[in-house]
């Protein structure tokens, strides 16, 4: 679970990086910050979701760790419709503006799976490590 909130927090953190050069507009830049803030724990939801789905399936790790990207770009989607539906923005989706903040969104969080890559594949591959301890009561 930690690995979970480790790309989510770093993709907030590539988030607000990316979407620095909208300083220029500082307006801008507060209002996508707060945004980020109020709806990101919506796709950050649906990944940890998509994270514990695609654990307990019997796929392979490797179309495991591919199909968390699809459920980051849903995850992605949600959190910009809860900005209309939390009534924080009205019809957040024709302001040509902010258009460009969700596909920031996106390539964060992508970006932040992608450095995780392999430390995820060994969490999705569902192996317990348990060390196994042999009685050795027999003279």
């Amino acid at each position: 679970m930690n690995t979970i909130f480790s790309i989510f927090f770093r993709a907030i953190l590539f988030y607000l990086a990316f979407t620095l050069p909208a300083i220029f507009m500082p307006l801008m830049y507060f209002y996508s910050a707060f945004f980020a803030v109020c709806v990101s724990w919506v796709a950050g939801l649906i990944f940890a979701i998509g994270v514990l789905i695609m654990r307990q399936s019997h796929f392979s790790a490797s179309v495991k760790y591919y199909t968390l990207y699809i459920f980051i770009l849903f995850g992605i989607w949600a959190a910009f419709e809860c900005i209309e539906l939390f009534k924080l923005w009205d019809h957040i989706w024709r302001e040509n503006g902010f258009l460009l903040f969700p596909l920031a969104a996106l390539v964060a969080a992508w970006v932040s799976l992608f450095v995780t890559q392999n430390e995820m594949i060994h969490y999705l591959k569902n192996e317990d490590h348990v060390i196994e301890i042999f009685d050795n009561t027999t003279v």
